[in-house]
Formats: structure tokens, sequence, C-alpha cells
């Protein structure tokens, strides 16, 4: 959503200021980032690339086209995210980080094994369903993974091909709300960390080793301190049993 020299000079600014203390975090969005900008990009992934590419250079202390920042700080460790195929190979051979949202349970450990592989570290942003009251907030979030959902998760959760079909029309149309409303909420169990606080404790701690830093979405806007004191209690209930 920003040009990608801009992106540079706000972490290099931020770099100068707090030296070592500074990620460089790139993704390549979605409809519910991006069209409220009234940005529809056309390859995605490209932009992505290119912007890995520039601010690396930039940061790095080199001139890119007219383009020099003169308190270019040196190399800003990267997080790259995404859950497609392409964006996960560029973060494993480019980025410091790789932030794999939403990856589920189920098989985050068969995904850490390969992302590992050249030594960049991840971390695991998943949502936390961990009360009744939780689960429909959480489902909210997961219209994308509805789409691209492999076989064995669409049959468990119901989720024929006319309920994707009537999902992707609905987010095509920028009607994201009426999009969410057709999720089957057995998603929420594929793609979440669900259950009770303690269930939710046992998860993480199995599956601690296939992550280095577990990141927490918040589920909603009016609700974020109570769910940061509710997954700071759950991460210390999990590490107790690590």
């Amino acid at each position: 959503s920003r040009h990608p020299v801009a992106t540079a000079a706000a972490i290099a600014t931020l770099a100068e200021l707090a030296p070592g203390r500074v990620w460089h975090g790139l993704g390549v969005g979605g409809s519910r980032v991006l069209a409220p900008l009234g940005l529809t990009p056309e390859r995605p992934y490209t932009a992505l690339r290119e912007a890995v590419e520039i601010n690396k250079r930039l940061l790095g202390g080199e001139q890119v086209g007219e383009a020099r920042l003169a308190w270019a700080p040196g190399p800003v460790p990267m997080a790259i995210a995404g859950r497609g195929p392409r964006v996960k190979a560029l973060a494993t051979s480019e980025a410091d980080w790789i932030i794999l949202s939403a990856e589920p349970p189920a098989t985050l450990a068969s995904s850490s094994k390969g992302l590992r592989s050249q030594g960049a570290k991840l971390a695991w942003s998943a949502y936390l369903a961990y009360a009744a009251t939780e689960r429909p907030k959480v489902l909210g979030h997961f219209s994308y993974m509805a789409l691209d959902a492999p076989p064995e998760i669409r049959d468990r959760a119901g989720l024929d091909d006319e309920r994707v079909a009537a999902i992707r029309a609905e987010m095509l149309a920028g009607r994201l709300d009426a999009a969410a409303a057709l999720l089957p909420e057995a998603l929420v169990d594929e793609y979440a960390v669900a259950g009770d606080p303690d269930a939710c404790a046992v998860t993480i701690a199995r599956l601690a080793s296939s992550f280095d830093l577990f990141v927490l979405p918040m589920n909603d806007i009016e609700h974020c301190a109570d769910h940061i004191r509710a997954g700071a209690d759950i991460l210390r209930r999990a590490q107790a049993l690590v």
C-alpha cells in the first residue's frame, strides 16, 4: 500500500531512533486491507517481490533509480508474511523471519520443516478461540482460507463448491461481512487454536518446537485489551507445559 522508497525511508528512520530493535515487515495484503485504500493491485506477488528487493538495496546504502537514503542504517531484519506457495518461497530465500498467518495447527509441524531449511525463523500468527464468544469473531477472519482450503479441510468443514462460489462472489463484490456470514463454523477448529484456555495451551505447547515466535492477532477491535490478557494467560500456561 506504500511506495517501496517511502517504506524504506520510514524503516531507516526507526532504525536510527532504535538501533537493533526494528523489524521490517512486508506482505501482499488482502482486500480487507487494500479495499478501504482504493487499491486493487493486478500482480500482488510481483509488487511484493519488487518491494523486498528495492527496500533491501536502499537500506543497504545502494542507489535505486534516483532514490538513495543518505542515512541508510545497513541491513534491517526482514519478515515476510503470507500463505501462498510463492510468497512462502520468497520468504524462505529473502527474509530473516517468515510469518505464517492462520496456518492450520494440523499442518504447522510439516510446513515449518521446509520453511526453516534456509535459516529463516518462523513466527506463527494464530487466532485463539478460547471461549464460545470468540468463535464467531475468529470465524469472520477466514474468508480467504475458505477460498483455497485443501480438499480434506473442505470436506471436514462442509465447504462445497456452491458455498465457496457464493463466498467468492460476495468478496469480489466487496461485501466482506456477507462473505463471512456464509462460512461454516467448523473452519474455526481447522484454522484456529480452539478449545477452552487449557486446551489452547496444550495445542501451543505441543507445537512449540515448530515455531520461534507466537504472534497473537486480535479477534476484534472492541475487546483488544481483554483478548491480550487472555492470550497472555494461555501462553503462560503453554510455557509451563513445554
